[in-house]
């Protein structure tokens, strides 16, 4: 398989004027009904020149089509300053069998590699630098993507929201407490009647995996399956914030039940109770709820970027709770998608209440 990927990919390679490939690792594999295997190709100066992902069931070619069609439509928009850290696609077709993605490989570092050095993120230059890194390329991509904006209101929960929660009620189910959820979030998207959201391009997984770093900057962003060319621009700041908070235990792992540098985890995982077997709940309850120096750094990092799409600080407890909805349904991995309905129960039954009016309220 491996042999005709590497011959598919030289010919394609000369037919855009690249390098021949000479050698190729496997860099990510993955065991979900969905699961891709992805390969680094290289050059012969051993450069990395080409990507290929290949789908190794039928369940995931679904996602191999949207990420190329993603990428084709951003590389086709005519000059932009951010395709230069876009992955670009060369072929989507089946080599041996398997539907197979073939794009340029972009430069960099995985954020991830700075997260997971022992101390990172407990220091909070480095972590503000993080953010600072993460979020200034993506206000670049969003202002050279925007296409419109749509209204808060009605007619906007029904176009934008609402087919959202109908696929959630048939792939997910329909509780007690979902049952109120549809209206719950048409209430809130009439209070915040008349706002202006703007349209942009959308990543739909812009966590620390995805983005690449390389001399103090975003040098490229990849894993474009969940990408759409026009969307509603809170689901990437919030999905940075969310991955960025919940492997804060695994890169920096408790002593006497606590995080070195992040005493308010702990606070947040008591005042909120332990989700058994997904620890992500607690780190982000902790990022958008918690006290301490980290989720003031991500309020301000929210607001920062909400003033910049002229959308009011407030107006995220509506987006936050969308985005979780999107979440559940963004893997079928029962451990993941039962943990991410959960945290929505926890999120949606407090700000119906009144206890959380929005993320900027703390513990």
């Amino acid at each position: 398989m491996i042999s005709a990927i590497r011959d598919r990919a030289n010919l394609i390679a000369v037919n855009h004027g690249l390098p021949q490939v000479t050698s190729g690792i496997l860099i990510a594999v993955d065991y979900a009904p969905t699961a891709k295997v992805t390969l680094l190709l290289f050059g012969s100066d051993g450069v990395p020149l080409l990507a290929a992902k290949l789908a190794r069931h039928a369940a995931g070619e679904e996602a191999l089509t949207t990420e190329y069609d993603t990428l084709r439509s951003l590389w086709s928009a005519g000059p932009r300053s951010v395709t230069a850290e876009l992955p670009r696609p060369l072929a989507l077709e089946r080599i041996a069998g398997r539907l197979v993605l073939l794009s340029t490989a972009v430069r960099g570092a995985p954020l991830t590699v700075r997260y997971y050095t022992p101390g990172h993120v407990r220091d909070t230059g480095l972590v503000a630098a993080d953010f600072a890194m993460a979020g200034a390329w993506l206000a670049r991509f969003q202002a050279e993507t925007r296409c419109g904006a749509v209204t808060l209101g009605q007619e906007m929960f029904e176009e934008w929201i609402r087919p959202t929660l109908d696929r959630y009620r048939v792939e997910v189910g329909w509780s007690d407490w979902e049952s109120g959820l549809l209206d719950h979030l048409s209430s809130l998207c009439a209070l915040f009647r008349g706002v202006r959201v703007p349209v942009v391009a959308v990543h739909g997984d812009y966590g620390i995996g995805n983005i690449l770093l390389e001399s103090g900057r975003v040098s490229g962003v990849v894993d474009w399956e969940l990408g759409r060319p026009a969307g509603l621009p809170f689901s990437d700041l919030l999905k940075f914030a969310t991955s960025y908070g919940s492997y804060l235990d695994r890169a920096s792992p408790p002593t006497r039940d606590a995080i070195a540098g992040h005493p308010g985890w702990a606070r947040a995982r008591d005042r909120w109770g332990a989700t058994p077997g997904w620890t992500n709940a607690t780190g982000i309850l902790y990022s958008f709820y918690g006290s301490g120096w980290f989720p003031e750094l991500v309020r301000r990092f929210l607001n920062d970027h909400l003033g910049r799409l002229g959308v009011p600080s407030a107006a995220s407890q509506l987006f936050l709770q969308v985005f979780l909805v999107e979440q559940v349904l963004a893997l079928q991995q029962p451990t993941y998608r039962n943990g991410y309905r959960d945290l929505l129960r926890r999120v949606c039954q407090e700000s119906a209440s009144g206890r959380l009016r929005s993320p900027q309220a703390a513990l």
